[in-house]
């Protein structure tokens, strides 16, 4: 199982490994300590290998939190395991999928 997440100065905030109830611990900080207020936070999910409930509740408190920071928070790559679980619950635009889902398909 490999697990990282890191944040690079062009305001993206990469993650990889799982997604899930396993790491909501260690990426719920993360992910509200990488919002600025009124700033712009990218996630690369392209990445993840895992995705459950805890994953997607990680996402849309994140949202929410930007949001009331005035900030904005959106996806700019995800991997299939993401895709699969939003497309489910049709929630794509609702955690701010905003380009292509992978980057294979951004080469496209």
């Amino acid at each position: 199982m490999s697990t990282a997440s890191t944040a690079r100065p062009d305001g993206v905030l990469r993650i990889e490994g799982e997604m899930t109830i396993y790491r909501a611990a260690e990426l719920g900080p993360l992910l509200l300590a990488a919002l600025t207020p009124a700033g712009a936070l990218a996630l690369d999910l392209a990445e993840v290998t895992e995705f459950d409930s805890a994953g997607l509740q990680l996402l849309l408190a994140a949202r929410r939190s930007a949001r009331e920071l005035g900030g904005e928070l959106r996806l700019s790559a995800t991997s299939p395991a993401i895709d699969e679980v939003l497309g489910l619950l049709s929630l794509g635009e609702e955690v701010g999928l905003t380009t292509p889902h992978s980057p294979q398909e951004q080469a496209a």
